[in-house]
């Protein structure tokens, strides 16, 4: 058994040159699959490779949502020794690594020894610059890290107790030239190439937007005022391969179908030939503002009258419009359904269906996105199936909704020698304070009776009721769950909670 060349080809397509590392662009379960390590090894026993021992590193790392994840590349990180802050070196590491390990590679890369001489800042996009001295075992991935960032090494000048960036106007002189360096290469030319999905092939070049020139579709719909529900559909439809290539061919022209009374005379398919060809155009640079489109669609329906509309019955209006004007039947024929004889298979009687709905409906429309869907019937009396081939054009799907909360809290034994702890945990959004703290004491081994959860906000302790749902939970609201010496509702004590803050 041995490999096709297409095959190889594939492969080689995933991998960047000389690296085994993936290219951008590729797409897990669509591009490339994670497999077991069982069916890993028989494939490698099958094919060869694997690499130079016969084994591959896999890596994972804990996401936002605290899932574990397979790192299928490396995070990319820019690094630079201050004071030197224009000569950035990027350095590949696993989000995986602690961030010991990662300040061990820093030291490495710039050649520094002393390790209780040097400390590390993050320099974040939205300016914030923080010194990272938190816990050194914490993996990178709970930094959230990503290639906007930048590790700034501050080495302490030999002979000193103090540290240069200690001094408040000198760390926000250097913010400001970061700022500054930041948003010039923001607004310099690029190297970022933009690469379509094709889902029949990969054979699609990549647009270079980096050279200033033609976008070929990349191309913005000005707002006319509640137009964005309109300009959404014409953005999906445009971004069709073979319904835009059919537009700029001019071949709609010899389908355009004038007498069709349920159509637009044509008016719909001309404009709409116009629109797609403009935001195609090699001139086009930045943006196009669909007036003509609109106002023509304005006067054959209310929907675009003005008023926000809904994004999917708009996008079908036009599909139908589209359809009805580039229909390429004349005259259409009368049809009746009959039960197929007994005996025929589904594929005969899904070919006959099929037949009979495309002599009312036939235009390239029906081409791309007519289909079919099969319905079973019982009779629960009879016991007879019925079967029927209906057609379908659209697809309503709901938009998932993720009714989980990700909560982390600080946790506070009671006694003296317990460290406070940083935990973590995912809960449901209407789950009440009572039922997260018997999750907690799950995670902590300390009954729930025993445990007493306050919010921090802006200094203030607040105890927080037990019937309060999690969801009412803020972004700003810093969880503590305390351990007292006895339960909560032995009225013969009462807990004194005592937060200590480190002053700066």
């Amino acid at each position: 058994m041995t490999l096709s060349c297409d095959f190889l080809q594939c492969v080689f397509f995933l991998l960047v040159d000389g690296k085994n590392e993936l290219r951008e662009g590729a797409i897990e379960k669509v591009d490339y699959e994670i497999i077991p390590q069982k069916l890993w090894n028989t494939l490698v026993s099958l094919f060869g490779g694997g690499g130079e021992d016969g084994e591959i590193v896999v890596r994972t790392y804990e996401n936002s949502l605290f899932e574990i994840k397979v790192e299928t590349r490396p995070l990319v990180v820019n690094c630079c020794l201050y004071p030197d802050i224009v000569k950035i070196v990027p350095i590949h590491v696993s989000r995986s690594l602690r961030i010991e390990e990662c300040a061990a590679i820093l030291m490495e890369k710039f050649d520094l020894s002393q390790k209780e001489n040097t400390r590390f800042w993050v320099f974040s996009p939205d300016g914030t610059f923080d010194l990272r001295d938190e816990d050194t075992k914490k993996p990178l991935s709970d930094l959230d890290l990503t290639i906007k960032h930048l590790i700034l090494v501050e080495q302490r000048e030999e002979g000193r107790d103090d540290w240069t960036l200690d001094d408040k106007v000198i760390r926000s002189r250097l913010v400001a030239d970061l700022k500054k360096q930041t948003e010039a290469t923001d607004a310099g030319p690029s190297d970022k190439k933009i690469v379509p999905y094709n889902l029949r092939s990969h054979s699609d070049r990549p647009r270079d937007i980096s050279s200033g020139g033609p976008t070929h579709g990349l191309v913005g719909l000005g707002n006319l005022g509640n137009t964005c529900f309109m300009n959404s559909s014409l953005q999906c439809l445009s971004n069709i391969p073979e319904l835009t290539a059919f537009f700029r061919s001019g071949n709609y022209e010899k389908d355009i179908n004038p007498h069709n009374p349920m159509g637009r005379q044509g008016d719909i398919a001309r404009i709409y030939a116009s629109l797609v060809d403009e935001l195609w155009n090699d001139d086009t640079r930045t943006s196009v503002y669909p007036n003509r489109f609109k106002s023509t669609l304005s006067r054959q329906t209310s929907l675009f009258n003005g008023a926000q509309q809904d994004a999917q019955e708009s996008l079908q209006y036009i599909v139908d419009c589209l359809h009805e004007d580039l229909s390429r039947v004349k005259k259409k024929p009368y049809t009746e359904y009959k039960d197929p004889p007994e005996g025929t298979t589904a594929q005969k009687h899904a070919d006959d269906t099929w037949a009979l709905y495309r002599g009312r409906e036939d235009s390239i429309i029906v081409d791309l996105f007519h289909g079919q869907i099969r319905s079973s019937i019982k009779c629960p009396d009879c016991k007879k199936l019925s079967v029927t081939f209906d057609p379908v054009v659209y697809y309503s799907l709901p938009l998932p909704t993720n009714n989980m909360k990700k909560l982390a809290y600080t946790f506070i034994p009671y006694e003296t020698n317990g460290r406070p702890s940083a935990e973590k945990l995912i809960i449901s959004k209407n789950s009440s304070v009572e039922e997260l703290l018997k999750k907690i004491s799950e995670q902590v081994r300390v009954n729930s009776e025993y445990l007493v959860l306050v919010t921090l906000y802006e200094h203030r302790v607040t105890h927080v009721r037990k019937d309060k749902p999690c969801d009412d939970f803020s972004d700003r609201d810093r969880i503590l769950v305390y351990q007292t010496a006895q339960p909560l509702e032995d009225r013969k004590f009462i807990p004194v909670l005592v937060y200590l803050r480190k002053l700066k």
